[in-house]
């Protein structure tokens, strides 16, 4: 099987409505590719999409963002978050330690303080 972690951006598309992560997703899916992925809608017609082969067995993802789905990446040791248009707030925290329970190199590349206050 081929395993794959791949960020387009930018994403741009004419069609209306935007496509979903569903759309995306049965298209890799159609092509016998099992994936996950999120959209980061940017500006009118652009975004960043996201797409990543399942089960995960690489050991470093680059460049999830605030809407990263979640799931359970135990391979995963390096793990990039970057997001220059959302706060990272504590509860992505949690999600990110219950999504990467073996990580052990966090880098991040954030430019919005948070609203959330703990």
């Amino acid at each position: 099987p081929i395993h794959f972690d791949s960020s387009v951006f930018p994403y741009t598309y004419i069609r209306q409505p935007k496509p979903t992560p569903d759309d995306i997703r049965r298209t890799f899916m159609e092509r016998g590719h099992h994936v996950d992925c999120y959209i980061d809608y940017r500006f009118y017609n652009s975004g960043r999409c996201h797409v990543y082969s399942l089960p995960f067995h690489m050991e470093r993802i680059c460049q999830i963002t605030y809407s990263f789905p979640g799931g359970m990446f135990i391979n995963v040791r390096v793990l990039h978050m970057k997001d220059y248009y959302h706060p990272f707030e504590h509860k992505f925290f949690a999600k990110i330690s219950r999504s990467f329970p073996l990580l052990n190199r966090l880098m991040l590349s954030n430019a919005k303080e948070q609203k959330e206050k703990h």
